[in-house]
């Protein structure tokens, strides 16, 4: 198989106490793949955090926007950051290790058959922590809409 670039996608806010753990577990698991953190001028310094690991990895970049922009904005800048540097292949991941990193193997080997994977947090039947009724419900619609889009039926 062809070496493909691959890019990790992480958007922060307030997340100084886990980006490090975080990076460090993707960059042990995964040393060729780069990381782009895209933070939203957290209060709590995360981004001050990201510099510190680049002195340490030369592929973890960082977008630290002016203000609170929101998740999906901050998404979309990672996905123009990938293709502007003709990444191949681009994994979204949280930054607060919802997302484990030892589930990239799966997905990478779903690629061969598919164009996109969709990973779950519900995958082995668990639950989401702390989450709002709200939040919860803001979830299932997304899921409902995603699939009324693509005609593939999803749930996350």
């Amino acid at each position: 198989m062809e070496e493909r670039k691959v890019l990790i996608i992480i958007p922060t806010y307030n997340e100084k106490e886990t980006i490090n753990i975080l990076i460090e577990q993707l960059k042990k698991k995964h040393p060729d793949f780069s990381i782009l953190v895209v933070d939203d001028n957290s209060p709590d310094l995360t981004w001050k955090k990201v510099e510190e690991l680049k002195k340490k990895f030369t592929d973890v970049y960082l977008i630290v926007r002016r203000n609170k922009m929101g998740l999906g904005t901050a998404y979309r800048e990672g996905f123009g950051f990938a293709r502007d540097r003709k990444f191949d292949i681009v994994i979204q991941m949280d930054a607060d290790l919802s997302h484990s990193p030892g589930d990239i193997e799966g997905v990478l080997a779903l690629l061969g058959e598919c164009d996109v994977v969709v990973g779950s947090r519900y995958k082995g039947g668990t639950r989401v922590k702390n989450w709002s009724i709200g939040r919860l419900l803001l979830s299932r619609c997304a899921n409902i809409f995603a699939s009324l889009m693509t005609g593939i039926p999803m749930r996350d």
